[in-house]
């Protein structure tokens, strides 16, 4: 009998038992690799808060350590470019007494370093510096001024795919205006030159060119121009606030004076005081318009002669005054609208019996000096 032809599953399977030996090979080489690498470091005792490189000078590495056992006698050490060499961190940064960082130099290298604690190894790690370069500021910053444009250069730093950012404002801005260039060549256009203005300039390292974890220098000194002119101040100028201090004064003065007059003018005796009540001459001089209608002249006639003169002799001396009241006859229309008060009585031959009607028929009636004459068929009620 012939030897029956193996299924198309049963030629694939060895092939796919070596892939799986091949990619278990492979998986255990890349943890033997990490196993030698690390030495069996224990990386959750640190963390690694900050790695700075500033500009390819120096790097600074900052940690904390989670074990407080472990935080005694650490040790850093560190070798650039894969060299055999390591060495010990020149300066450490201490912070209650533990050690917390090292500042060594370095520069665009690439850097393995490992931290310890006694014999026991905590951390170690292998990166590029330049992937957390800190550039230098700018530096010598000249600003030229051609009416209301201000151009700003400064020499470019000795390293690539930088960019110069410039910012500026003015104190009636609230916040900050930004120019960038990929040279310190800059050129803000449509300032006020009555205004006062403040620049100031940093250096960033492009993302394509370092990455993104990477720092901005630290901004230049604030410059400070007024009218293409450097100033050391944006204050108000002297004269000007001298003006404001006025205006404001002015300002506070008038409104206070407004205030109390309105306080006074709610009081009644200023108001009083300020328009008075004109009394109402009806009151002062009775009679004058409900019998004389308002005519002075007829009125004072009727009236001047009703009070005697006081003697001078009761000056110094109390003296009694005898006071005469004198009626001087009235016109004839007083006279009629007189003679209408009296009520003329019916002839009657009884006598009267209400103690009001007139006494006996006499040609007078005297009432003091006044006299009255009246007839049989009149009386006068008092």
């Amino acid at each position: 009998m012939g030897k029956e032809k193996p299924s198309s599953t049963e030629v694939l399977t060895p092939q796919l038992l070596i892939m799986k030996r091949l990619i278990l090979t492979l998986f255990t080489l890349l943890l033997l690799r990490d196993l030698v690498i690390s030495g069996g470091a224990d990386s959750r005792k640190i963390i690694i808060t900050q790695i700075i490189n500033f500009n390819f000078e120096k790097t600074r590495i900052n940690w904390t350590v989670t074990d407080n056992s472990a935080r005694e006698n650490l040790t850093f050490q560190y070798t650039l470019d894969g060299g055999s060499t390591w060495h010990l961190c020149p300066d450490y940064l201490f912070e209650l007494g533990y050690k917390v960082g090292c500042l060594f130099q370095a520069e665009d290298e690439t850097l393995e370093y490992s931290i310890h604690s006694g014999d026991e190894l905590l951390y170690e790690q292998t990166l590029m510096t330049s992937s957390y370069i800190k550039p230098d500021s700018p530096k010598n910053l000249t600003f030229t001024w051609k009416e209301s444009t201000v151009r700003i250069k400064c020499p470019n730093l000795n390293l690539g795919d930088l960019s110069y950012e410039i910012q500026y404002r003015s104190v009636f801005d609230d916040g900050w205006q930004s120019q960038e260039e990929e040279d310190c060549d800059i050129e803000a256009q449509g300032l006020d030159l009555e205004k006062c203005y403040t620049f100031r300039a940093r250096v960033r390292a492009q993302e394509f060119g370092y990455g993104p974890d990477t720092y901005p220098s630290d901004w230049t000194p604030e410059s400070l121009w007024r009218n293409g002119k450097s100033v050391d101040s944006c204050s108000v100028s002297p004269p000007a606030r001298k003006i404001l201090y006025l205006m404001s004064g002015l300002v506070t003065l008038v409104v206070t004076f407004l205030l109390l007059l309105l306080a006074l003018w709610k009081s009644p005796r200023v108001k009083e005081l300020i328009v008075p009540i004109i009394p109402d001459p009806k009151y002062i001089f009775p009679g004058l318009f409900d019998d004389h209608r308002g005519n002075f002249q007829e009125w004072i006639k009727e009236t001047e002669d009703l009070m005697n003169p006081i003697d001078a002799e009761c000056v110094e001396e109390p003296c009694v005054i005898e006071e005469e009241l004198t009626v001087r006859p009235r016109r004839k229309e007083n006279m009629v609208r007189d003679a209408s008060r009296f009520q003329e009585l019916p002839p009657s031959s009884e006598p009267a019996k209400d103690s009001h009607l007139s006494p006996p028929a006499t040609d007078t009636v005297t009432f003091g000096n006044p006299k009255f004459v009246i007839n049989e068929n009149m009386y006068v009620v008092l």
